[in-house]
């Protein structure tokens, strides 16, 4: 079983500098070593976006980058673990969930509110919280894990900018809490897991060059980060 890791930016993967946080952190190093001596070991491979994206300003093109990555490995990876800034991993965590409906493999995205060299860094728990997640061939589609829960990907949102327990989902159960062991919320799970779509059916890009993405009468709406959306008239 391969699990098939993709930096795509973040806390997580920085360090310091002068200038403040910037990239830089050994993740292939890191992830070897926070692995060793575990059931994935020698089971993980990493890639790393370039360039990567600053989560604070992705942008649906982004998100395409990451789908391209994702399809490019697809054929021999058993899950794959997306590793992404926290401000708009909710946003991109909801299109992948539709941008690979056809993929029936677990994508968990996770990552961190402090970089993973940082004294008390939540990265280790997340990561191998979310490689836990990836490793379940019954959790699939998109999912969001951090902290102690598993999320439904299209279902998660931020509640907090500090707080290891820093996303929530209001209007759907996690599915699985960690503990010793963990407990898999099997109703959750099978609500979770999209049916698989004919094979022209689930949408080749998310992402037009040049499109507004305006909404017929649309009055009340929260725009995605990226987008230049308005309500027609």
């Amino acid at each position: 079983m391969t699990i098939q890791v993709i930096y795509s930016g973040g806390t997580i993967g920085m360090v310091d500098s002068p200038h403040g946080l910037v990239p830089g952190a050994d993740l292939a190093g890191w992830l070897e070593r926070v692995l060793a001596g575990t059931a994935l070991a020698g089971q993980v491979r990493l890639h790393e976006l370039a360039p990567l994206i600053d989560s604070s300003n992705a942008t649906p093109a982004d998100w395409q980058a990451i789908v391209d990555c994702v399809r490019t490995y697809a054929d021999d990876a058993a899950g794959f673990v997306i590793l992404h800034g926290t401000d708009t991993m909710t946003y991109t965590s909801s299109a992948l969930s539709y941008a690979l409906a056809d993929l029936q493999v677990p994508v968990v995205v996770t990552g961190a509110q402090l970089p993973l060299g940082a004294l008390g860094s939540d990265a280790a728990g997340n990561v191998l919280g979310a490689l836990t997640a990836a490793a379940n061939p019954a959790n699939k589609g998109v999912s969001l894990f951090f902290g102690q829960h598993l999320l439904r990907g299209n279902r998660a949102t931020k509640a907090s900018s500090w707080s290891y327990e820093g996303f929530a989902s209001p209007s759907a159960a996690p599915l699985a809490r960690i503990g010793a062991p963990w407990h898999w919320d099997d109703a959750a799970l099978a609500a979770h897991a999209f049916p698989r779509p004919a094979a022209a059916s689930y949408p080749q890009a998310l992402y037009a060059p040049g499109c507004d993405g305006g909404f017929t009468g649309a009055r009340n709406y929260r725009r995605a980060p990226g987008s230049n959306a308005h309500p027609s008239p």
